[in-house]
């Protein structure tokens, strides 16, 4: 048998919603018996003039390729057996791309930048009390360039999702995490996270902010509608996160027995500028969620569970607003409300 051809090739975005066959390559350039060569009359009315010369903003005529070498390095010590310390460095690198979410032509001939990560970590994990315990730590410093930023932007008075590069931006971050088994049966888990994530050069010019929140001072003489978001918070990073969770098992003679619960709390959750007036600005959002489950001998399991058994109404979700046709908005919101079930499963 003989063995398959691995083709690697890019997708691209074009600017129409449906495409005739006969555009793909033009009848007078199939009168050939040879499959070999088509390529370069591939969408030939729309990739050249009436001269023959390429047209510089379709697609197919943009050549870009993006290569990048990321090194990284890990320096660790193991002071004893059950103990370590690290530092970590390493770049990281996305490609850059093309438009998709939109077949708007203004738009579909814009692309976006790569974006580029520097990463500092340190940390440390150990165990102690035989075991029953343990502790893991670690702090970071993650310096973005360009980081790709997925906006809302109005085209033809319809949203429209774009992708922008935010030239600068920073995270400096903890995170703890501590295990402790109580008993044979029971185990508690305990995580703490602190983020502070923001810009540190950002001229956003997505949206026109001045027809929908007022006067703003534009960062970009050719984006009159755009502002800076320069020292802004990163959308959906809270400044705290705590989890707390306990799970207990108990042996029985028709099964085990089995019970979660969790409590999380976050603080200071914003999916938008916190700085832009009538977009979403979470203080909180707390969550108690619980389950008991019956694993029976046979290979049956029986669960019950509640997610939010609070029923907390915080709002989760976004709130979305953006210029209609008659200068006003529109507003999505989402709430995770109280969800329980029972589930049952078997095992053959």
């Amino acid at each position: 048998m003989e063995e398959f051809k691995k083709i690697t090739s890019n997708a691209i975005p074009l600017p129409m919603v449906n495409v005739d066959t006969d555009m793909i390559i033009p009848k007078q350039f199939l009168k050939t018996i040879k499959r070999t060569g088509l390529g370069k009359n591939l969408f030939y009315e729309l990739r050249y003039d009436e001269k023959d010369a390429p047209i510089d903003s379709f697609v197919l005529n943009q050549d870009k390729t993006w290569t990048s070498t990321d090194p990284k390095l890990t320096i660790d010590f193991k002071p004893d057996d059950r103990s370590m310390v690290w530092y970590t460095y390493a770049t990281g690198f996305k490609a850059g791309g093309w438009q998709f979410a939109n077949y708007f032509e203004s738009t579909a001939k814009e692309g976006f930048d790569p974006e580029e990560l520097e990463m500092h970590e340190v940390g440390f994990k150990g165990s102690f009390l035989d075991d029953s315990l343990s502790l893991s730590a670690v702090a970071y410093n993650y310096a973005w360039s360009d980081k790709q930023v997925i906006k809302v932007s109005v085209i033809q008075g319809l949203p429209v999702g774009l992708t922008r590069n935010a030239a600068e931006s920073t995270i400096n971050g903890l995170d703890l995490n501590l295990r402790a088994r109580v008993t044979d049966q029971t185990i508690i888990n305990f995580n703490y996270a602190y983020i502070d994530a923001s810009y540190d050069n950002y001229c956003d010019d997505s949206r026109n902010w001045t027809e929908v929140h007022g006067s703003f001072t534009a960062c970009d003489a050719t984006a009159p509608g755009s502002y800076s978001r320069a020292g802004g918070k990163m959308p959906w990073t809270p400044d705290n996160a705590i989890v707390f969770s306990v799970e207990h098992i108990e042996p029985t003679n028709i099964g085990d027995v089995i019970i979660n619960t969790s409590y999380s709390h976050k603080t200071n959750v914003g999916n938008a500028d916190e700085r832009v007036t009538g977009l979403t600005l979470l203080d909180e959002i707390a969550r108690l969620n619980f389950s008991t489950a019956i694993e029976f001998n046979n290979g049956t399991t029986l669960r019950g569970f509640c997610t939010n058994c609070l029923d907390v109404d915080d709002d989760i979700g976004f709130t979305l607003i953006y210029p209609g046709d008659q200068g006003g908005g529109a507003r999505i919101k989402y709430y995770d409300g109280l969800r329980a079930g029972l589930e049952v499963t078997h095992r053959f």
